[in-house]
């Protein structure tokens, strides 16, 4: 195995692209899997492994904690929050 990956991170990333290769199959259309699979996997790890390196080296940064916490709204008013997210067929979440 190539000591640039880790197994967990090839081991993840293999069953998620089996899953989404198998959805697209089932439900895509004109779908045909890679020819070929090892290196499109490859390719995914090392990729993800690159931006998680990045984000890392980033993270040096000075992080400022910030203590929040719901507040009640004066008597006679009411709060509609409007940043929740819906599907298509109005279901929540």
């Amino acid at each position: 195995m190539n000591k640039e990956v880790e197994w967990r991170s090839l081991w993840a990333t293999t069953c998620h692209q089996a899953w989404i290769w198998r959805n697209q199959e089932r439900h895509g259309i004109n779908f045909a899997r890679p020819t070929t699979p090892a290196a499109m996997v490859m390719r995914n790890v090392r990729s993800y492994a690159l931006a998680d390196q990045a984000l890392r080296s980033e993270s040096n940064s000075i992080r400022v904690e910030h203590f929040i916490s719901w507040k009640a709204l004066p008597e006679g008013w009411i709060r509609l929050n409007t940043d929740g997210s819906c599907r298509e067929d109005g279901h929540i979440g």
